[in-house]
């Protein structure tokens, strides 16, 4: 139980069986990596992430879900804002947040911290008893919430990334209503996880104007853009063309999502610089460890 609650990663370990009975948790290095960085903005080495995955890589149930529970251990007083390009998902997530923290085995661990509120407990929005709250906060409209967290997970769609006005639509509502969204701006942090769809994209718009970590996980690795990061991270793989995924999570047949997906241009986790790689060469139809649609 301590070491749960000091390591995000081990807490995902642990929980995991709470969200997905059926589903064996499979380590890799992504995951390695995801919960690492997501620590270390936890603890204040990080003010503000980017993260670019692929599809298939489980980022939303770790960033969306086990994070803002597993802070909550220690933090019950956080505020968290959450958003992603439809809103249905952003709310998927949040109940998959209230439904861990209100499983008897999160209850058993550290019900004794904080309780969820009865008055305040939705879906797009519950409250605890120490003041923190989760919040959904729709892409199509401005909110007055602030939170100490602020966070949207896949700001565009594949169809909105193509279109100029759609993408700066986007951008635009993330470094303007949501820039101002944080309750102290010198502590608080802003995460964009995403993967990636054109090269002026919002991942691409902020690593021009600076101020965020980068952690960026090709599906494939390309050893001359091997990804580091500010916290002395450096992507483990060595050889060319070598999967964020292990051996053991096997192709998925042709004609599924990600296959039918490689003929998106600049889809996926595209390396440091945006547009390197196409989708048809960094994912190659792998499984990931929970269904595309799961994030």
């Amino acid at each position: 139980m301590e070491k749960a609650r000091r390591n995000l990663k081990e807490f995902v370990i642990e929980a995991w069986h709470v969200l997905e009975p059926s589903t064996e948790f499979v380590d890799s290095m992504h995951i390695d990596a995801i919960c690492l960085h997501l620590q270390a903005v936890t603890e204040g080495r990080i003010a503000h992430l980017i993260v670019n995955v692929p599809p298939g890589h489980a980022k939303s149930l770790l960033v969306c879900v086990f994070w803002p529970a597993w802070v909550w251990i220690d933090h019950p007083e956080s505020r968290w804002l959450f958003a992603s390009h439809r809103e249905a998902l952003a709310i998927r997530d949040s109940l998959r947040c209230r439904t861990l923290i209100e499983s008897d085995w999160y209850q058993r661990r550290w019900g004794n911290r904080f309780q969820l509120r009865k008055d305040q407990n939705q879906k797009q929005r519950f409250e605890n008893d120490k003041t923190g709250y989760r919040v959904v906060v729709p892409m199509s409209a401005g909110t007055g919430e602030r939170g100490d967290y602020v966070v949207v997970d896949d700001p565009h769609t594949v169809d909105q990334a193509e279109s100029d006005a759609e993408r700066t639509a986007a951008v635009e509502w993330w470094n303007g209503s949501m820039s101002t969204r944080l309750n102290d701006p010198s502590k608080g942090h802003k995460v964009v996880i995403q993967q990636r769809l054109h090269e002026s994209d919002l991942t691409g718009d902020l690593l021009q104007r600076g101020g965020y970590a980068h952690l960026c996980l090709p599906a494939e690795f390309e050893p001359d853009r091997r990804c580091g990061t500010s916290i002395g991270w450096q992507d483990p793989r060595t050889e060319a063309g070598e999967i964020a995924l292990p051996p053991k999570i096997q192709p998925r047949r042709p004609g599924g999502i990600q296959d039918r997906a490689r003929k998106l241009p600049l889809r996926g986790a595209v390396p440091t610089k945006a547009g390197a790689s196409r989708w048809g060469h960094a994912e190659t139809a792998l499984v990931g460890i929970l269904a595309a649609t799961r994030g």
